[in-house]
């Protein structure tokens, strides 16, 4: 059992060595979900379009300019599903 618990030990000193200072990625769809249940429902198709072209980009440089588009154009209107897009989209784009 001590053999077993030394292994499990240096494992995690070894995975807290290589991802230190990283940050972590979340799962897409349930970001997405969660953006989501703060638009109106009429709404959501709409939304939820402009909301995946973000990772439909080409490369990543053009990921955030396609995230800045949505703020600016829905800013005002769901600034719950917004706040949730900009706390999340760093963890979210990581590549």
């Amino acid at each position: 059992m001590v053999v077993k618990w030394r292994r499990i030990l240096s494992n995690l000193a070894v995975v807290k060595k290589e991802l230190l200072g990283k940050s972590w990625q979340r799962c897409k769809v349930h970001f997405i979900r969660n953006i989501l249940a703060k638009v109106p429902h009429k709404e959501e198709r709409r939304f939820a379009a402009h909301l995946k072209q973000i990772w439909l980009q080409p490369d990543k440089k053009s990921a955030p300019q396609a995230a800045m588009q949505l703020v600016q154009e829905y800013g005002e209107r769901f600034p719950d599903a917004i706040r949730c897009l900009e706390e999340g989209l760093k963890d979210l784009l990581q590549f």
